[in-house]
C-alpha cells in the first residue's frame, strides 16, 4: 500500500494560533550579540493530510512595548494571526544556527498584512484596523477568550465522562507485589489480573472504579492499568 506521506512544501490549514512570549537571551556574551524580549508565533494545523496535528512556526514579532499587561498583550497578538485561521498555510522543515529544525511557514506565501515584526507595529494596525479590540482593556478579546475555555472545558468534561462510561470497571483489593515486595491494588477479571498504577490513591470504599489499560507486564495475563 502506499504511503500518505510526501516530501515539503506541505499545506495544511491552521486551526489554531499559539504566541509564545521568550525573554531575552544572550546568543554570545563576547559579541554582546541578543535576542530581544519576544512572541513566537505558532500555527496549529491539523487536516491530517500528512501529519494530524503539527505546530508550524509563522512569525517572531519583538515584544518592544509594555503599553499592555503581558497578558493582554498575548492576546492581541494572537487575534493578530488569527487571520490565519481556516486558511491553508504552506510550510516546510528548516533550521539555523540560532533555532532548533522545525517546521516553518513559507514567509513568501503568507499574507501581506502578516509580516509585521514589533508589537507596537500590531497595535498601530488594531488601532487602525479594529479599534474596538482596544477598548475597555481589550474587553473583546477577553470575553472571546474566556468563551472558548468555557467550550473547550465542558467539551474535555464530556469526553472524560463518555471515556468512563465505557472503560472496564473493578474492585481492587490489596496485594503484593512479586518483585518489590510492596504493596499493590489488583483486581482479577476474566482471568487477567489487573494492577493499578504505583502512586495511584485507592480505597477499598471507593468500591468499582473506571480504568484504562497502561501496557502488559505479561502479555494478555498481568496488565497494569490506569485510574480514569
Amino acid at each position: 500500500m502506499a504511503s500518505s506521506w510526501k516530501k515539503g512544501p506541505y499545506n495544511e490549514k491552521v486551526v489554531q494560533i499559539q504566541p509564545v512570549h521568550k525573554p531575552s537571551l544572550k546568543l554570545d556574551d563576547r559579541k554582546k550579540e541578543e535576542l530581544p524580549k519576544r512572541w513566537v508565533v505558532w500555527a496549529i494545523t491539523s487536516d491530517g493530510k500528512y501529519f494530524g496535528n503539527e505546530r508550524v512556526w509563522v512569525r517572531t514579532v519583538e515584544d518592544n512595548s509594555d503599553k499592555l499587561p503581558l497578558r493582554l498583550r498575548s492576546l492581541l497578538v494572537k487575534a493578530f494571526f488569527e487571520k490565519l485561521v481556516g486558511q491553508e498555510i504552506e510550510f516546510d522543515k528548516y533550521r539555523d544556527e540560532c533555532y532548533q529544525e522545525c517546521y516553518s511557514a513559507i514567509e513568501a506565501k503568507l499574507p501581506e498584512d502578516l509580516l509585521l515584526d514589533k508589537f507596537t507595529r500590531i497595535y498601530t494596525w488594531c488601532e487602525k484596523n479594529h479599534p474596538e479590540w482596544l477598548e475597555n482593556d481589550l474587553e473583546l478579546l477577553r470575553k472571546k477568550k474566556n468563551q472558548v475555555v468555557a467550550t473547550t472545558k465542558k467539551k474535555n468534561a464530556d469526553a472524560l465522562a463518555e471515556r468512563r462510561r465505557k472503560a472496564l470497571k473493578l474492585a481492587f483489593a490489596e496485594g503484593v507485589n512479586p518483585k518489590w515486595g510492596d504493596k499493590q491494588w489488583q483486581a482479577r477479571h476474566a482471568g487477567r489480573l489487573y494492577v493499578l498504577q504505583r502512586g495511584t490513591k485507592y480505597n477499598p470504599s471507593d468500591g468499582v472504579i473506571p480504568v484504562e489499560e497502561d501496557f502488559h507486564l505479561v502479555p494478555d495475563r498481568v496488565i497494569l492499568v490506569r485510574r480514569i
